[in-house]
């Protein structure tokens, strides 16, 4: 699991989603007080402020899905997810009563990770932040 990044959340200067550590309520000289994800890659390190509304956390779960560097691609709380045998849709949501994720289908389902094949049937099909008529429960009543 070293691999992955285990916030992401979007930039608050353009908007763009960016992947790293979650620095809560940080003080930056240049910002003020920030939310922000923190990362580092080869050439720098940088502090990102984000909109926290947007800030997920990643679940630790791959899919069968896989991006343009053919690394496996893992779900985050607020994606919006579909199974292979169901039409409704579901998002990725955190539980902190039980403290786990949970699929939460637009229909009013809910289903803990482990009972569902999500290695094989999940296909994500966009996130609440970007895509929030993918939840609309007017397609589904």
């Amino acid at each position: 699991m070293s691999d992955r990044h285990l916030f992401r959340g979007k930039d608050t200067t353009n908007e763009k989603w960016v992947y790293g550590a979650y620095l809560k309520n940080y003080h930056s000289s240049r910002f003020g007080r920030i939310n922000a994800i923190f990362y580092s890659d080869e050439y720098s390190t940088k502090r990102i402020p984000i909109d926290i509304s947007s800030l997920g956390q990643c679940t630790g779960v791959k899919t069968n899905e896989v991006d343009d560097n053919f690394d496996y691609i893992y779900l985050y709380e607020g994606d919006i997810v579909k199974f292979g045998c169901l039409e409704v849709p579901a998002i990725v949501e955190w539980r902190e009563k039980h403290a786990h994720f949970i699929f939460k289908f637009i229909n009013g389902w809910e289903k803990m990770f482990y009972d569902m094949n999500i290695e094989r049937d999940c296909k994500i099909i966009g996130n609440i932040h970007d895509n929030p008529e993918l939840w609309d429960r007017n397609k589904y009543a």
